[in-house]
């Protein structure tokens, strides 16, 4: 109990104070707001250091999920910096989505290949990304700025249902830790929440759906497709 209360508390904490510092330094609220997605990246990242350690190894489809956080942050600040929401940013998004999917469905390097790992690897994420990425990356009205990010975290707790009732428990205590993480940019308000930012959108909405990969992955149905599929072949 003291585990879980502790690993809740840091992705929290880390991203409150994050978010916090980078409120305070900028200089203007639509900037805050962009910059303060770096909190959620923060508190995700210190909580997997802390649980799982720091290994750049990727032995399964959840070991990307720092990689695509670490990512988004990058790219994300690139386009917020200098792209804004203006066509090259999307452009950015759409490269990064590529790039994560092509490591999801296990870096197929020739198309035969890819066929071989089935639709069904690639077709689900790349919807639930597609998703993701409109609902994070709309401005909306100050009166509800807080929507985008109470969604992904709700969609966060969501997730960690699952893999919980299956025995995934490093799903499960990765998808809660994001879901604090981006409970913790919602302590600042609307000058973090109006514009969550496309670090938000490609750290966080990434991350998101490389655990929901990561789930399907550990699921045995799952894991069994690819297997029959081989069978048909034979």
């Amino acid at each position: 109990m003291v585990e879980m209360v502790l690993s809740l508390a840091l992705p929290f904490l880390v991203a409150v104070a994050v978010a916090g510092v980078l409120r305070l330094s900028a200089a203007s609220g639509g900037a805050a707001g962009r910059l303060g997605g770096a909190g959620l990246v923060a508190g995700f990242l210190g909580w997997w250091l802390w649980a799982r350690g720091l290994s750049p190894a990727v032995g399964e489809v959840l070991h990307l999920a720092p990689h695509v956080m670490l990512g988004g942050l990058l790219l994300g600040a690139v386009a917020d910096g200098w792209l804004d929401r203006r066509p090259p940013a999307w452009a950015v998004a759409a490269l990064f989505a590529v790039v994560c999917l092509w490591a999801l469905a296990g870096r197929p390097v020739a198309a035969a290949e890819l066929g071989a790992q089935g639709l069904t690897v690639t077709a689900g994420p790349a919807a639930l990304w597609l998703l993701v990425t409109l609902a994070l990356s709309r401005r909306i009205e100050a009166a509800v700025a807080a929507a985008p990010l109470l969604l992904l975290a709700v969609a966060c707790l969501g997730l960690a249902a699952p893999p919980a009732a299956l025995g995934q428990g490093a799903v499960a205590g990765a998808a809660l830790a994001l879901a604090a993480a981006t409970l913790g940019l919602l302590v600042w308000g609307p000058a973090v929440t109006a514009a969550p930012g496309w670090i938000v959108t490609l750290g966080g909405g990434g991350t998101f759906v490389t655990l929901a990969a990561a789930l399907l992955a550990a699921t045995p149905a799952a894991a069994a497709m690819p297997a029959s599929a081989g069978c048909s072949r034979r």
